[in-house]
């Protein structure tokens, strides 16, 4: 079994606690989930509550898509898409609750 990490662009191994953990692990992408949970929002929105790159958040939102963690649908009357989670990333948010609590309980003062 290869170690668990992207070292030399390896996947991560099929299992589900490295698949969840792959996404909790990644700052900039837990931020737009947990901005997508608030509103179904577009990129530049994203962008500019989290304080993310515009161009990362984009990028980011296609590999949430392609994961089936967020889904893009136009806006009414202009070529923009908005983003909002699926089933999948909303049953995600706990997770995201979950991480914000330990660190509230445990940071250093």
């Amino acid at each position: 079994m290869e170690p668990i990490g992207r070292t030399s662009g390896a996947a991560v191994p099929a299992c589900p606690f490295a698949e969840g953990i792959s996404l909790a692990n990644d700052l900039c992408t837990m931020l737009i989930l947990d901005e997508l949970f608030a509103e179904n929002s577009l990129p530049r929105d994203v962008s500019s509550r989290t304080g993310v790159d515009f161009v990362l958040v984009a990028a980011r939102l296609q590999e949430l898509e392609s994961q089936g963690m967020v889904r893009a649908v136009a806006e009414s009357g202009t070529d923009n898409k908005l983003y909002g989670l699926t089933k999948k990333g909303l049953e995600f948010h706990p997770v995201i609750r979950a991480v914000q609590a330990w660190q509230a309980k445990w940071k250093q003062d």
